[in-house]
């Protein structure tokens, strides 16, 4: 399963913080399915629920929310693809005025695609995901933006150096 490992790498780079202290980044799944057929290529998808809990948070919360939307562009677009599209669950326990543990549940699959090598044995290799964008501000072949701010009501909530340490 490649997609947790990747989505915790996207939010410590944009929050280093949660580097520092890994215990307050926690992410797990829940109800995993293999769904698999009787084929030749032995390919398979896996579905599941990737839960994340990010905890004593002390910047806005929406910075969280903006970077699982940005990382999701990439990496399951069906679930923000268009207004019909599933999204995803998100709950906050506001524990003092200036901290919040947020949790989110993400339903996630992952397509595995298996491939027999020459000389003997099979190559298993996660399938791309291909984005889907609606906006009609990139076109299909336009270089996705890296994500550099986020600003809400005029004021620049990342980078943040409270929440990006000395970096």
């Amino acid at each position: 399963m490649k997609k947790p490992a990747d989505l915790r790498a996207h939010l410590v780079a944009y929050i280093p913080d949660l580097a520092i202290d890994p215990e307050r980044l926690r992410i797990w799944i829940e109800d995993g399915t293999v769904k698999t057929t009787q084929s030749a290529t032995r390919h398979f998808e896996l579905r599941y629920q990737l839960n994340i809990a990010i905890l004593d948070f002390s910047a806005d919360p929406l910075i969280i929310m903006v970077l699982i939307n940005d990382w999701l562009r990439l990496n399951q677009p069906d679930l923000i693809a268009s207004q019909a599209a599933s999204g995803y669950d998100v709950q906050a326990d506001f524990m003092t005025n200036s901290t919040a543990d947020l949790a989110f549940t993400l339903p996630l699959s992952e397509i595995i695609l298996c491939q027999p090598r020459d000389g003997g044995g099979w190559e298993f290799m996660a399938s791309p995901e291909t984005p889907s964008f609606d906006d009609g501000l990139l076109g299909p072949d336009d270089p996705i933006p890296h994500l550099r701010e986020i600003w809400w009501g005029g004021e620049k909530l990342l980078p943040d150096p409270a929440i990006q340490g000395s970096a």
